[in-house]
């Protein structure tokens, strides 16, 4: 059957803080949630129901929004991968639900025409594709920030999905672990030649050392959530979990075929001890993101 859905996200006090400005890193609307029992627009369906019949296969698109601003965007120019305020459109070119997946993207971009006035944008195009995406094992996401052009293995890592492994460990017990990737040298490799970035990921990796908890142990929200998303044109509700760590949280629908993370928000009080600027706006804003469509699923 057809179905369709759209997005929503109230960060948690727990991992925020009371009186951290949330906004700074997050320029996304905020739609209100209903209530997870609710029945979506979708026949009656409950949002549980819509989550779970979402199918994905060859050609499904996923719209993305995501943005490297202000000072960041500097930094993704000379980088040289693309940035800016834009709409990446993820396509599947291949998914075996909770095996493996392959995809390819297309990032348009508002990026600076001119280095000095922020103001005066062109538009950039980038592409490229994420091949061999572990929807089993993998506990490491790759988050669509350190995306570089051209063809790049996925490096074992589960993408913008949770493997089945977490997605179970969370559904059934509330908890398990997930590396956000933000400090995986396989993945940063590309983005390493700049000094900026470089000297911010050393000091977040010193920050998460002196952690005295696990910061990849991950934990979810006791009860789902709704969330809308746009599926095939039309608003939706499905059901979602909340969870999060020291890194950040993440909003995933809660579909055991299907555990794609609709959003990823870093966390502001670890990214408060970092002292570089622009390295720290490139985390907050290229690496969160917010999948606001699904086009062309079953």
């Amino acid at each position: 059957m057809n179905i369709i859905v759209s997005f929503a996200l109230l960060p948690s006090l727990l991992l925020f803080g009371a009186g951290c400005d949330v906004s700074r890193i997050s320029d996304f609307v905020k739609p209100p949630e209903s209530s997870s029992q609710a029945p979506s627009s979708l026949g009656g369906l409950t949002s549980k129901q819509t989550a779970e019949r979402i199918v994905l296969v060859p050609g499904s698109v996923i719209v993305m929004k995501q943005g490297f601003k202000g000072i960041a965007g500097p930094l993704v120019e000379k980088l040289g991968f693309g940035g800016g305020e834009g709409t990446r459109n993820i396509v599947i070119r291949s998914f075996s639900p909770t095996v493996k997946a392959d995809i390819e993207w297309k990032l348009t971009a508002k990026v600076p025409a001119n280095p000095k006035d922020l103001k005066d944008s062109g538009i950039r195009q980038t592409v490229g594709a994420i091949i061999g995406v572990n929807l089993f094992t993998s506990h490491t996401l790759y988050l669509p920030g350190y995306w570089v052009e051209g063809d790049r293995d996925a490096n074992a890592s589960s993408a913008i999905w949770l493997s089945q492994d977490v997605f179970e460990n969370l559904a059934a017990s509330k908890s398990g672990t997930l590396d956000f990737g933000i400090l995986d040298l396989k993945q940063t490799g590309a983005l390493n030649v700049a000094k900026e970035l470089t000297r911010t990921l050393d000091r977040l990796k010193a920050s998460a050392d002196r952690q005295k908890k696990d910061v990849n142990f991950i934990e979810a929200d006791p009860e789902p959530s709704d969330w809308t998303l746009k599926i095939n044109g039309t608003d939706a509700t499905v059901q979602v979990l909340k969870a999060r760590n020291w890194f950040g949280e993440i909003v995933v629908l809660n579909s055991k075929k299907n555990p794609l993370v609709l959003k990823v928000t870093l966390n502001p009080l670890a990214l408060a001890a970092l002292d570089t600027a622009v390295g720290s706006a490139f985390l907050a804003n290229g690496l969160g993101y917010e999948i606001t469509e699904l086009k062309d699923v079953k």
